[in-house]
């Protein structure tokens, strides 16, 4: 009898003790080493992130004392990726990397076959692919696109100097996310008056429209006259 797909905690513990390739697992984490660069993959959800290689704690205390303070990247709310709790286990800012795998009708009974000639085991389609990722990193085999992706990923080398190459200042973030917010809002703004010249809105919606987005605007205008001053 085929026995049931395995719990993640039990396939983490599987793959630290039958991996051939150099791996830890950590709070639902595979970690593992290749050319430079560290990666991360999700034992719950297969997601990949890849990373430069930490050359030593001393190298990242330095970083975390002289640029995470002033980092959007590290404790902003904002942050499309916030690194601060990644920092704190050894690693710096984590990108994620898309990895695709399709399993077509009626391939999946097949590789459900072959999980059970080998060794009677069976896999979720999720742990098939950290499988896949694995083999595919160690021994050069990513997709083309895939590695061009981890390929832009800086490598151990951007780390010697003791800075962070994902390092981005709180205050230029800002601005930029400020300064974006407010051509956003003009932009609509002036698509009211072209509904209102193509007759498309009433004088009295396009005038209620027109109050609203001047004063969102006006608003962004301040803020990011504050954080200019600020600097000045």
């Amino acid at each position: 009898m085929p026995r049931l797909m395995m719990r993640t905690s039990e396939f983490l513990r599987h793959v630290r003790e039958t991996s051939r390739y150099p791996i830890q697992v950590k709070q639902g984490f595979i970690t593992t080493e290749k050319g430079g660069q560290s990666f991360l993959i999700d034992g719950y959800s297969g997601d990949l992130f890849a990373q430069p290689l930490v050359p030593g704690r001393q190298v990242l205390d330095r970083i975390r004392a002289k640029q995470c303070p002033a980092c959007f990247n590290h404790a902003s709310p904002e942050a499309t990726f916030n690194c601060m709790h990644y920092v704190a286990e050894g690693y710096v800012h984590p990108v994620r990397i898309c990895v695709v795998t399709e399993f077509h009708d009626g391939k999946m009974a097949e590789l459900v076959r072959a999980n059970q000639r080998l060794g009677n085991v069976e896999y979720t389609p999720v742990q098939l692919k950290i499988l896949a990722m694995l083999f595919a990193i160690h021994e050069g085999k990513m997709p083309d696109d895939v590695q061009r992706k981890i390929d832009a990923v800086p490598s151990q080398e951007s780390l010697l100097g003791g800075s962070c190459p994902f390092f981005i200042g709180t205050r230029d973030m800002n601005v930029h996310l400020l300064t974006r917010n407010i051509t956003r809002q003009q932009r609509k703004r002036r698509f009211l008056d072209v509904l209102k010249s193509m007759q498309f809105l009433s004088p009295g919606h396009h005038a209620i429209g027109a109050s609203y987005f001047d004063r969102k605007i006006a608003e962004l205008q301040g803020a990011l006259a504050k954080i200019r001053a600020g600097s000045a």
